[in-house]
């Protein structure tokens, strides 16, 4: 990846105040990889809400969270401008994943 340290997040957007009932964990907690290698970062989740939304971000030291794209459980997608086309995001909600790939 080019040498640089990317930690990328990925959130479930909760509101205020309703915070049970819901849990995120990212898999593999870290992982580095090779330039041009295939990367794949999952994250497990829990909602008690029926519609969500799981947002991946990357951040960098120093730099503020940058948002790279969105699955929804309705099955719609959301993607900066700025993503590469390599990067992608695959939304299961039986088994209540969101996989993020780096081709």
């Amino acid at each position: 990846m080019r040498g640089s340290l990317w930690l990328f997040l990925c959130a479930l957007p909760l509101f205020p105040g309703s915070v049970a009932g819901n849990s995120l964990t990212q898999i593999p907690a870290s992982l580095s990889a090779t330039e041009g290698q295939r990367v794949e970062i999952r994250c497990q989740f829990s909602t008690s809400y029926s519609s969500f939304a799981l947002d991946w971000y990357q951040e960098r030291p120093g730099k503020q969270p940058l948002f790279l794209l969105g699955r929804y459980s309705c099955g719609s997608e959301r993607k900066s401008d700025s993503v590469a086309p390599r990067f992608s995001a695959q939304l299961d909600t039986g088994a209540k994943s969101l996989t993020l790939s780096i081709d």
